[in-house]
């Protein structure tokens, strides 16, 4: 559980008079609002094996990858710079609320089961 107010970063396909619209789950965010989903979470083996997983756990193999998948929460980045590398439309700064349910790893992302949508960056 957040303890304080996390900023994070978010990349989003484009906005429209409706909200923004999410890459890949075409999930629709308002702005300056808090968006409240569940977050979904596989506490098993993950099959997942993504270049950032790679390197940021050296020693998983498709067989020995004990980490928490969360298929389901909203997704963003801690940090801007890797943010931008996976930029599709527009990437913005977000809040995590403090009292937020979260998982972070050591590859710089965090899902979140809160998240208030910011201002452009």
């Amino acid at each position: 559980m957040a303890k304080k107010d996390i900023v994070v970063f978010k990349n989003f396909d484009c906005e429209f008079e409706d909200g923004l619209l999410s890459p890949y789950r075409g999930h629709v965010y308002q702005r300056y609002e808090l968006n409240i989903t569940n977050m979904v979470a596989d506490n098993k083996y993950s099959t997942y094996m993504g270049y950032a997983v790679l390197n940021a756990y050296p020693d998983c193999t498709r067989n020995n990858n004990p980490y928490t998948h969360v298929h389901e929460g909203f997704h963003a980045f801690t940090n801007l710079d890797y943010s931008r590398r996976y930029r599709l439309g527009l990437t913005t700064k977000c809040i995590i609320p403090k009292g937020s349910l979260y998982y972070k790893d050591k590859t710089g992302l965090i899902v979140s089961n809160q998240i208030i949508i910011g201002e452009d960056v």
